[in-house]
């Protein structure tokens, strides 16, 4: 009798638990978890959204100052006084531009919603230029060609079209991402170069402002030509009898052409 009062004490001891109280246990942590999931879905729906809208407004943008870029060097170089549309509309056409919205309708057509305006600014001043109001940095300017004819700006901007479906009619989402699918905030980028300011366009183009700079060569060369014509003369009948060749004294042209080997980029 001992030993089973001991025994029913020791068991009276842990914790009894109903299964009645279960079932609602169980119910309560089932409605909480879809409370969470739901919260969870509505949050990835928006990001869904949100995450390619802001995308495309950032590439859009990206593409913007691209154009205004090619715009501005084009009309630098002066291969295009007036760049047209057509130079920068590819910036915004083809398979890599092709930006639209969650119904998969173009949002951006470069022919509707692009522009394009140059505008030229005054020169610098003299203390904006190379070298100053030095005088001979003034004279190098000149003979050089790097006095720029003022500042040449590109601005590239975009106005968004809503479309027929804009603004929408009938009641708003639960969500309210219909307010993604309104226009674009429209956005400009804009390129300013220095016209004039001393770009060549080609190898022969810099040798030939080289060359008729009597300060900075034509000068210097006229003497070393001088003397070694007299050194010519004097020596032809000792470099006659070794075959050797006359002295070249175009010390420009020759080099048309070529790049010295460490800057060459495969």
């Amino acid at each position: 009798m001992e030993a089973r009062s001991g025994f029913m004490s020791a068991g009276a001891g842990r914790p009894r638990v109903s299964v009645h109280q279960l079932p609602g246990s169980l119910s309560s942590q089932s409605g909480q978890a879809l409370v969470e999931l739901l919260v969870v879905a509505s949050a990835l729906a928006v990001l869904w959204v949100v995450m390619p809208w802001l995308a495309h407004l950032q590439d859009m943008a990206l593409s913007a100052t691209h154009a205004s870029r090619h715009a501005a060097f084009l009309a630098s170089r002066g291969e295009s006084t007036q760049p047209g549309l057509s130079t920068v509309e590819s910036f915004f056409s083809g398979g890599a531009h092709r930006w639209v919205d969650r119904r998969g309708e173009s949002v951006l057509e470069a022919g509707r919603d692009v522009r394009l305006e140059l505008q030229n600014g005054p020169p610098l001043s003299a203390l904006g230029q190379p070298g100053g109001t030095h005088a001979n940095a003034t004279i190098l300017r000149r003979e050089w060609s790097l006095e720029d004819e003022g500042l040449i700006s590109a601005r590239v901007s975009l106005t968004f079209w809503g479309g027929p479906r804009w603004p929408p009619h009938g009641p708003r989402g639960k969500l309210g991402l219909d307010v993604y699918d309104a226009p674009y905030p429209s956005l400009s980028r804009a390129t300013a170069i220095l016209r004039g300011g001393g770009h060549a366009v080609s190898d022969s183009d810099t040798q030939e402002r080289v060359g008729q700079s009597a300060q900075a060569w034509a000068g210097a060369r006229a003497v070393s030509v001088s003397h070694g014509r007299t050194v010519q003369m004097r020596t032809a009948g000792v470099d006659a009898g070794w075959a050797r060749a006359a002295p070249d004294f175009d010390w420009l042209s020759r080099w048309s052409g070529h790049v010295p080997a460490p800057l060459i980029v495969d």
